[in-house]
Formats: C-alpha cells, sequence, structure tokens
C-alpha cells in the first residue's frame, strides 16, 4: 500500500490513507478539514497530473510535497 494513491474531498479518507500507510492526495473543498494530508490540489486533474508525475520521476511521494502543498 505504500505506492498506493487515496484523493478524495474528505478529511477522513486523508486520515485512513495516513493509518494504511498510503499517499493521500485532497482536493480542496469545505469537508477537507485541517487534519493529515500529504498534498493538498485545486481538483481532480491536477491529482491525476501529480499522480503522473511522481511515477514518471520514480520519485517517491514526498519528493514533489512542496509544489503541491499549498
Amino acid at each position: 500500500l505504500d505506492h498506493s494513491f487515496v484523493v478524495s474531498k474528505y478529511w477522513q479518507d486523508a486520515e485512513m490513507a495516513r493509518v494504511a500507510g498510503c499517499t493521500s492526495i485532497i482536493i480542496r473543498s469545505p469537508r477537507m478539514g485541517s487534519g493529515h494530508h500529504d498534498f493538498l490540489v485545486d481538483d481532480f486533474d491536477e491529482a491525476v497530473q501529480l499522480i503522473l508525475q511522481l511515477d514518471k520521476s520514480n520519485h517517491t511521494p514526498h519528493s514533489l510535497e512542496e509544489h503541491f502543498r499549498k
């Protein structure tokens, strides 16, 4: 699961991803909360681009963290 991603608008899903050892990508929304998330994006397309970038570059999810944390 450490190579898996959870993409969601809900903080509960980000917490589940953390517990499971996945990378969480939260889409900005009123329900995103202020809890843990690995990445924060504006929309689903941006989440897909992030995942593709991580896959293409063979980086760990946290290596692009500064670019996608807002």
